[in-house]
């Protein structure tokens, strides 16, 4: 029996809503906290990004990951 897996796709509209709460711009983050314009432009497309990134935007939102991804399933 073959095993079919699910295709989730990342959600980051979690992010976009925890940074206009928390007021920081992305100008800050790109030149006080270090995340490059690259990750930005990640975000901003739905794209992956390393756990390592995602660790470091959790301490400064003061955040769980789940406060800034979701996962959304392919189909819907």
């Amino acid at each position: 029996m073959v095993k079919m897996w699910k295709v989730l796709m990342v959600d980051y509209s979690p992010f976009w809503k925890r940074k206009e709460e928390k007021g920081i711009t992305t100008y800050q983050l790109i030149h006080e906290y270090r995340i490059s314009p690259t990750t930005i432009y990640r975000l901003r497309h739905n794209r992956y990004i390393s756990l390592y990134i995602l660790e470091k935007l959790c301490k400064i939102y003061e955040c769980e990951m789940q406060d800034i991804v979701t996962f959304v399933d392919e189909e819907e």
